[in-house]
């Protein structure tokens, strides 16, 4: 009797922890559980794909040198929040966030491409670098009128819906650089 090929697709994990100490290396192009912390700074050594439901990076997030220029996609995630920096040490390629949820930025940001498909909600004051910055979604302040956003692209910046609807910022400042688009009637910011 012959025996069949089976074909065995992996279960997604239901959680994924990392320590505080150290550093996490990702060198997969994909990561699935439901709910993600990483604890320590995590630094990428592929191009990835995080998917789950709730994704925690509590330190910085880099590319394993800037020669490599990674990308980071976060796919499905209803609540993202970076609590440190991102690409700051070593910039990323690009940085794509979740439409299903809504990605909170506690640091700055350096990516070459930064697509913020989902509410973005500003948790500290923020300089982004990079090429193109686009926000399909919201941009809010985490409280009124407290945080400042500074964008420098020398490609296009993009505000495809409201900005300090629900949580004004206390400033919004944009380079010479390159151009800005405001495909929005609401934007708030103090400066």
């Amino acid at each position: 009797a012959s025996r069949g090929r089976r074909n065995c697709r992996p279960s997604a994990l239901t959680s994924v922890t990392t320590d505080s100490s150290g550093s996490t290396a990702v060198k997969t192009s994909s990561i699935v559980a439901t709910t993600q912390t990483y604890n320590d700074d995590v630094t990428l050594g592929a191009n990835a794909t995080i998917d789950g439901t709730t994704l925690t990076f509590a330190k910085k997030v880099d590319a394993d040198l800037a020669a490599n220029n990674r990308t980071l996609t976060i796919t499905t995630a209803t609540a993202t929040t970076f609590g440190s920096t991102i690409g700051t040490s070593a910039q990323l390629s690009s940085l794509t966030t979740s439409s299903a949820g809504p990605t909170t930025l506690k640091g700055n940001v350096s990516a070459t491409t930064q697509v913020y498909k989902g509410a973005t909600k500003l948790g500290a004051n923020s300089i982004m670098t990079g090429s193109v910055v686009t926000f399909e979604s919201t941009l809010d302040g985490d409280t009124a009128n407290t945080r400042t956003l500074t964008i420098t692209a020398d490609g296009a910046t993009t505000f495809g819906a409201a900005v300090g609807n629900t949580f004004a910022l206390s400033s919004l400042t944009t380079d010479a650089a390159g151009s800005t688009a405001i495909n929005t009637t609401t934007l708030k910011a103090t400066t």
